[in-house]
């Protein structure tokens, strides 16, 4: 990582240096928030939450060697005649997660390259690891792991930034209101794009006005920056949005935009392929995608837009769509004993449920479609209205079996019919899948991240790769 100085630490917010000399001596090779992960000479910030307070764990810190410390002023108080025997650089501050999150914006402006923020209700990982995959043909990119996404994961990103890196892409997200315009302000992004808007977290945002008014800070940012927005005008909030954009590429499937997708033909797995044009340059790009969904189809054309903004060849672009995955959890296609289950067990929302039914029913198959759903968490008023609505859905679109589990999930088994199953637990769930699952049949398992509804999918399949089902044909 490059140089993190005395200067520097003593520019978050009422900084009080103690032991600073021992920065002339040693350097931080690092920074971490984990006590069990210090490294020698690392920077460790010792946060603070509701459950957890990372100053019990001091004293592992500084036989770890770590270089400096910082923490909460009012610990520093309790303990004053204690740390400060300690041969290691203490940085004393009022609040050591904005201090962390201050940090990181002080070692971002040490980097001159363009820093992507990628936000939006779903697909933000799924798009921000296609980006990454078509920059990574000409750059080397800094790019978010996981989905670390927030008041802690984005500094964390950054952090990682050294001498080495062209590029960064951010992942940005949000449930509460503010969140997406303080994490602006730590990454400071040269260019950003929003995913779409949906019902995500209603809880807190309201309804979908909510979710666009804090989504769109990103859009905020850039344009008081004069930095580039791409924009998906296929998503009614976003175009809106982008009214106001003094830079932007706009992408889209159904709109006149500036990269479009047509002519776009769906396999029998999902799998898409399609044209992209660019109006600037007037050409035509081939694409065919390894991952199913329509959905996938914005996400690989948001992918190209930020590819071409950036300057990669076309048949660069083409072929990382074309080689490119989906990560664990997020429309992961496993397959075994012939039967295909479609495993987007990572998060779930009433939007993305709607896009992950659609998937299913773009395959072609022999056999049956079944739908396994978790409750869809953090809807507050609306969830008993949201889950009905999606058993509706489910009915509608024909399904051949709903299963579901959660006491939400209660009411999309009730709007489905009385062909639908519900469980009070997922084992029970998962043996009664397997009394019915045949050869040719595909099975769509959702929920929310608290439902963990990949435990039905790992009951389908055991650890040595042998399906726990049997051939029923």
């Amino acid at each position: 990582m490059k140089k993190i100085t005395v200067s520097d630490l003593k520019k978050m917010t009422s900084a009080e240096l103690v032991n600073q000399d021992v920065l002339k001596r040693r350097a931080i090779s690092g920074v971490s928030t984990d006590s069990r992960a210090v490294k020698k000479n690392d920077l460790f910030f010792a946060l603070k939450g509701e459950e957890f307070d990372a100053h019990d764990f001091i004293d592992s810190v500084v036989k770890a060697e770590a270089v400096a410390i910082v923490v909460h002023r009012e610990w520093a108080k309790n303990n004053d005649k204690y740390f400060r025997t300690f041969p290691c650089l203490f940085v004393i501050v009022n609040d050591t997660t904005i201090a962390f999150g201050e940090l990181a914006r002080i070692y971002r402006r040490k980097f001159d390259i363009p820093v992507i923020a990628i936000g939006g209700s779903n697909g933000k990982t799924t798009t921000k690891e296609m980006v990454n995959a078509v920059l990574r043909t000409k750059y080397n990119v800094l790019s978010t792991e996981g989905n670390l996404n927030n008041h802690i994961g984005v500094p964390q990103t950054l952090f990682r930034l050294t001498s080495k890196h062209d590029v960064a892409v951010v992942e940005i997200g949000t449930n509460h209101f503010g969140e997406l315009k303080y994490l602006c302000s730590i990454a400071e992004p040269t260019h950003g794009l929003i995913t779409n808007i949906g019902k995500e977290h209603l809880e807190f945002f309201g309804d979908e006005d909510g979710v666009a008014r804090e989504e769109l800070e990103l859009f905020n940012y850039l344009n008081s920056h004069r930095a580039v927005a791409f924009v998906n005008s296929d998503d009614r909030y976003l175009k809106a949005g982008a009214a106001r954009l003094k830079k932007q590429v706009i992408y889209g499937i159904f709109s006149n935009a500036d990269i479009r997708a047509k002519k776009v033909q769906v396999d029998e797995r999902g799998q898409s392929a399609f044209e992209i044009t660019w109006q600037k340059k007037k050409f035509l790009l081939k694409v065919k995608l390894r991952v199913p969904g329509m959905h996938n189809v914005t996400n690989a054309l948001a992918a190209s837009a930020v590819g071409l903004q950036l300057r990669v060849k076309p048949k660069k672009i083409a072929k990382a769509l074309k080689d490119f995955s989906s990560a664990s959890k997020r429309m992961e296609v496993l397959t075994n004993d012939g039967i295909t289950i479609l495993n987007d067990t990572y998060n779930s929302n009433p939007d993305s449920v709607i896009v992950a039914l659609k998937t299913l029913s773009s395959f072609t198959t022999i056999g049956k479609k079944i739908v396994v759903l978790g409750d869809m968490r953090e809807l507050g008023d609306a969830s008993k209205r949201e889950h009905t609505n999606i058993g509706v859905i489910v009915s509608e679109m024909k399904f051949d079996h709903l299963f579901t589990f959660g006491p939400f999930s209660k009411y999309t088994s009730e709007a489905f019919g009385v062909s639908a199953k519900h469980f009070e637990s997922k084992e029970e769930l998962a043996m009664e899948l397997k009394k019915i699952l045949k050869r040719g049949d595909v099975v769509l398992v959702k929920g929310s991240r608290g439902m963990k509804m990949e435990d039905v999918v790992n009951q389908l399949i055991v650890a040595n790769g042998q399906s726990t089902m049997k051939d029923k044909h």
